[in-house]
């Protein structure tokens, strides 16, 4: 079992996510250099797709957020609703970004904007949203979960790891997002 409290696993979670959020911003400065760079995209989404949202929004959505539900923190109208909310609107940019690629990979103008557009949406979107978790909900959450709900959650995010995600995805999106940012991560993310 996972000794770290599920808010500081999804802190680290974050710090990853960051990495390739700075990488995903460097790479959208260079879109008018040379050919697009499909492959690096390709890999951001699936990144994205895969360890941000389905693995960490995932934790939070099935696993932390219910809970936290129940320990009083409003969802509708509160911070949890928002948080979801975000995650949703995260996803429409994901699929925008997505739905653009082919064109954008033979330089069509519109569609190069597009994917510079949503990205930079998407960016800001993500980096406000950690903001939020971090700051206020996590803070929230390490007041109102007991011992035991947090021995509950270490559980269920080493289930969500081992059989939602599958054993090793987790540390193989870490290695991709070193690959992205071009430099190791801390090995707290792992």
């Amino acid at each position: 079992m996972n000794p770290r409290h599920p808010t500081q696993v999804l802190m680290d979670e974050h710090r990853v996510i960051e990495r390739v959020l700075t990488a995903l911003e460097n790479k959208i400065e260079e879109l008018d250099q040379g050919p697009f760079p499909r492959e690096f995209f390709d890999k951001a989404l699936d990144f994205f797709a895969n360890f941000a949202d389905r693995c960490h929004h995932g934790k939070e959505e099935e696993r932390l957020f219910p809970l936290l539900k129940e320990r009083g923190i409003p969802d509708q109208g509160g911070p949890i609703g928002v948080m979801v909310h975000e995650h949703t609107v995260g996803r429409k940019h994901l699929a925008a970004i997505r739905s653009h690629l082919d064109a954008a990979e033979r330089r069509e103008r519109r569609d190069v904007w597009m994917i510079r557009s949503e990205s930079l949406a998407y960016i800001r979107l993500l980096r406000e949203h950690i903001q939020k978790e971090d700051n206020i909900l996590f803070v929230m959450a390490r007041r109102v979960l007991t011992p035991d709900d947090v021995e509950r959650l270490q559980r269920e995010f080493a289930c969500v790891e081992q059989h939602h995600i599958g054993s090793g995805v987790h540390e193989r999106y870490v290695a991709l997002a070193e690959e992205l940012s071009g430099a190791p991560l801390c090995c707290a993310a792992r």
